[in-house]
């Protein structure tokens, strides 16, 4: 499994938001995004 990284930060300090959906929040920038389709 890779480490997801934050797409506006870069950062790896992300959190999965259980929401029913793969959305992903960073805790360093805060920025919510979902994690791209391979």
């Amino acid at each position: 499994m890779s480490t997801l990284t934050c797409p506006s930060c870069r950062s790896q300090n992300v959190v999965k938001i259980l929401n029913g959906k793969q959305n992903h929040k960073c805790k360093t920038c805060g920025r919510q995004f979902v994690e791209a389709p391979q």
